[in-house]
């Protein structure tokens, strides 16, 4: 099996979810040790080598295309993003995830659906995740990380499974579930996987746990 390059890697990334566990408040906002999330998943993405990036927007659409259009003057990644807008966010993340592999430029050998919301996740993290893609067994071409029995995210999509998914009328998620045979669950220790900020007492899990400068928007 041949190994993948980073430069053959797309990933969507979700940034259209309502933020209603965290007060109504958009995620992809959230200051991290000063800098927002997106941009710093943004920055990971791009230093892992990723080539295009597809964000995808919805609720808070104005808010985060403008600091994108605002960002992207000095920053290494904005030749890499394209910014997609669900225009009904209120279908659920799934329907994000439709829009963003609908709007990949290419048939990209990978691609991961990336969460906005995993604050911890590094350029080293999504290396692994291509890695461990890699390292898949024969004939499956979906793959997500199982941390202590949990599942994580991002998920691994080979061209054959984005194709597959937008032809099935089912979305990401019910493909994946309704087609075990295909996917390549890989164990890893990796944490980084795991956390995420649905609550505001996940936030403060993390500041505890991290030292993270966590703030709302």
């Amino acid at each position: 099996m041949a190994t993948l390059h980073p430069s053959h890697v797309a990933a969507v990334l979700l940034t259209g979810g309502q933020g209603s566990r965290l007060g109504g408040c958009a995620k992809s906002l959230v200051q991290v040790n000063g800098k927002p999330l997106v941009l710093r998943q943004l920055e990971a993405l791009h230093a892992a080598g990723i080539q295009q990036i597809v964000v995808v927007t919805g609720f808070f659409h104005a808010e985060v295309e403008t600091l994108l259009r605002t960002s992207a003057a000095t920053a290494a990644w904005a030749q890499t993003v394209r910014v997609v807008r669900n225009p009904a966010p209120e279908n659920g993340q799934q329907s994000s995830v439709l829009h963003g592999l609908t709007a990949l430029a290419a048939p990209y050998e990978l691609t991961l659906v990336v969460l906005v919301d995993q604050p911890l996740m590094t350029a080293q993290d999504y290396q692994e995740c291509i890695e461990a893609y890699n390292g898949r067994p024969p004939r499956t071409c979906i793959a997500y990380p199982r941390v202590d029995g949990k599942r994580g995210n991002p998920v691994a999509l080979g061209p054959e499974a984005v194709q597959a998914v937008l032809a099935s009328g089912d979305t990401c998620r019910a493909y994946i579930e309704s087609h075990g045979e295909l996917v390549h669950q890989y164990p890893s220790q990796n944490g980084h996987f795991l956390a995420d900020m649905d609550t505001l007492s996940d936030i403060e899990n993390l500041r505890q746990q991290t030292g993270l400068n966590l703030q709302l928007p």
